[in-house]
């Protein structure tokens, strides 16, 4: 399973600060996406995910099919690290948007992922991908660290909860999601 692209379990809270705009779903067994679309139907909306992960981009691509073109990250010429530097999922997911409508003037999406362990209070959470030593995406060391703290317990709940940020800059729109995965 894909957690850290557009797809969101069915079971979605969603904050839309929405102005006079639709939205179209798409969907498989498990997902549902949602996007807003421009309302020319003649027209291919052209909207960039803020990744150049090849397999999150085929996914998505392969989800929207004809109605979207999406762009990468080296599509539109952006080889900067943008910064997370957010205390929440959304506003890291915000970040990286806000940073590609800033620099590149287009419309976008970014997400950002975390693994919510119940037992550590959320943890990792927004800290996943550097929750051994704060630096780099080292996922051998974060899993090392993260069973080591869970020596000895026994409920071992967790859930990888999933942020999206999408700036629809004609419309000045900005939403934001999240969603989590359903198997637990």
């Amino acid at each position: 399973m894909l957690t850290g692209a557009l797809l969101l379990p069915v079971r979605m809270e969603m904050e839309a600060f929405y102005k006079k705009r639709f939205f179209f779903s798409a969907s498989t067994d498990n997902y549902c996406i949602f996007a807003a679309s421009t309302n020319d139907k003649n027209m291919k909306w052209k909207l960039v995910f803020a990744t150049n992960n090849a397999h999150k981009l085929d996914e998505i691509r392969s989800i929207l099919g004809e109605r979207v073109e999406i762009l990468s990250l080296k599509d539109i010429g952006c080889d900067a690290d943008i910064p997370e530097t957010a205390d929440t999922l959304e506003g890291n997911a915000a970040l990286k948007a806000e940073y590609i409508y800033r620099h590149y003037g287009l419309d976008c999406f970014a997400d950002d992922t975390g693994l919510e362990v119940e037992a550590l209070g959320g943890a990792p959470g927004v800290y996943s991908a550097r929750y051994a030593n704060g630096e780099g995406h080292d996922s051998e060391a974060n899993m090392r660290k993260l069973l080591h703290e869970l020596e000895g317990v026994t409920q071992r709940q967790a859930q990888f909860r999933t942020a999206i940020c999408l700036i629809e800059g004609a419309q000045n729109l900005k939403y934001v999601m999240s969603g989590w995965s359903l198997d637990r």
